[in-house]
């Protein structure tokens, strides 16, 4: 593998790490917008895609899904 290709594999792990933190910072902002005493999360759906190699269904589903 030449330097160039490795320089840039380095540099889209480095970025979608990034990507991910922000992802993530996100959906805590958005749960906090929600009042714990009024809204209940029913579901918080995790990317378990990035964990394992193979397509995970649920990752289609909605990410937050709150109760009133």
């Amino acid at each position: 593998m030449g330097l160039f290709r490795k320089l840039r594999k380095i540099l889209s792990v480095i970025f979608e790490n990034e990507s991910e933190q922000k992802g993530d910072d996100f959906e805590k902002y958005v749960v906090d917008l929600f009042d714990e005493k009024n809204f209940s999360i029913v579901q918080w759906t995790t990317d378990m895609a990035r964990k394992h190699t193979r397509f995970v269904e649920s990752d289609c589903d909605p990410d937050l899904v709150f109760q009133l």
